[in-house]
């Protein structure tokens, strides 16, 4: 029979998480063991590897509130506050993603890891947002370059 695990394992990637970016990418696992309260042999047979548990505790996981917004397009509320809106969730994404990247960097791992299948790359995301924020003229009726 199984033991049933006492820690989800976003209890012991949110503990990493803490720990790599409080102690850098060299910390040890025993710490991060410590901080979950559990062994670290549970926490390599939990998962495999120190580089495993540093990129899944520093990717970000599930959808990211800023693209989902723009893919969303706009809603009934004027366009100057939406996109006010959509900055801010970016600011707070990023705020919380470059000591997550510096971290990684910081290991020799590659930055560019930030497009898993879960997130999906960044940049043609939003390239596809374009024409729901432009149809109509509703982007340009606020906004006039000026010269």
């Amino acid at each position: 029979m199984v033991r049933p695990r006492k820690f989800t394992d976003q209890d012991i990637l949110h503990a990493a998480r803490a720990v790599f970016l409080e102690h850098g990418p060299a910390a040890s696992t025993t710490l991060i063991a410590d901080a979950v309260g559990m062994s670290q042999a549970a926490l390599f047979k939990r998962f495999g590897t120190k580089d495993r548990l540093l990129l899944l505790s520093l990717v970000p996981s599930g959808s990211i509130a800023f693209i989902e917004r723009l893919q969303a397009g706009p809603d009934d509320r004027p366009i100057p506050d939406q996109l006010v809106a959509v900055a801010l969730e970016a600011s707070r994404f990023f705020d919380t993603m470059m000591p997550c990247l510096m971290t990684l960097r910081a290991a020799g791992l590659n930055p560019g890891i930030l497009s898993p299948p879960r997130c999906g790359p960044v940049a043609p995301r939003l390239a596809g947002c374009k024409g729901r924020w432009t149809p109509a003229g509703c982007a340009r009726s606020w906004w006039t370059p000026s010269r």
